[in-house]
């Protein structure tokens, strides 16, 4: 099999470090480092509340004023733009080719009519979540699409109210849009993404699962709610 691009692209990324002329110096070698530290911990304070590894370690190393790392950013940006675009590139590149496999992993989704550009977009966060590894975050998208495709279709869409995922599955039920088997499926779904959410992290298998549930159960919601409406409009 002729070699994936994402393929080559990772195999060079060992060349970014290397000086096209020259090996560089441990001096250079060491301010490099240094540079690199700085832009994740800049990277890492984006991503989370907590002080960062290497400015918990300043800190404490000394007694004088220590300069926040953001002041490094303010005061000199290329630099430090820069190293923070090679290791953000780097670590895309890197993991281009699982992003391949799990695009390839999750099927296609079946045509239907999903009337909610709100619907179409929390399916399509969730996926694209799940193809970047966020498997979290997939997982609470999925759940999210399915409660907005059954408010929409039960017509609570836009209604600030709040209502439990219970309630809606009942009324679905009782209007016929969600049968003794999808009934069930949704709650399951629904509990599914809850635990990861609230008790424990997922793993990519569990977040397809959840993600390829949920949107198969959609189109059955949709399906149904459109079945429906023509038997109202016929009678």
């Amino acid at each position: 099999m002729e070699e994936r691009l994402s393929e080559w692209l990772s195999g060079q990324i060992s060349l970014f470090d290397k000086g096209a002329e020259s090996i560089p110096s441990s001096e250079e070698q060491k301010a490099r480092y240094v540079l690199q530290r700085i832009a994740e911990e800049l990277i890492e304070a984006r991503e989370a509340f907590t002080e960062g590894e290497l400015e918990h370690a300043l800190r404490k190393v000394t007694e004088r004023h220590f300069e926040p790392l953001e002041h490094i950013l303010r005061d000199e940006p290329e630099i430090v733009e820069s190293e923070i675009d090679r290791l953000l590139t780097t670590r895309v590149l890197s993991d281009m080719r699982n992003v391949v496999d799990r695009v390839v992993n999750l099927s296609k989704l079946p045509p239907a009519k999903i009337a909610s550009d709100q619907t179409a977009k929390y399916v399509r966060e969730a996926a694209r979540a799940y193809f970047w590894g966020l498997f979290q975050a997939s997982a609470a998208m999925s759940r999210v699409a399915l409660e907005q495709a059954l408010k929409e279709v039960l017509g609570r869409q836009g209604i600030e109210d709040y209502v439990s995922f219970k309630t809606l599955r009942k009324e679905a039920e009782r209007k016929g849009i969600l049968d003794p088997v999808t009934g069930p499926a949704a709650c399951q779904i629904a509990k599914d993404a809850n635990r990861v959410i609230h008790h424990r992290p997922t793993d990519p298998n569990s977040a397809l699962e959840i993600l390829a549930r949920s949107r198969g159960l959609i189109v059955q919601i949709y399906a149904a709610a459109s079945g429906k409406s023509r038997i109202s409009g016929a009678s």
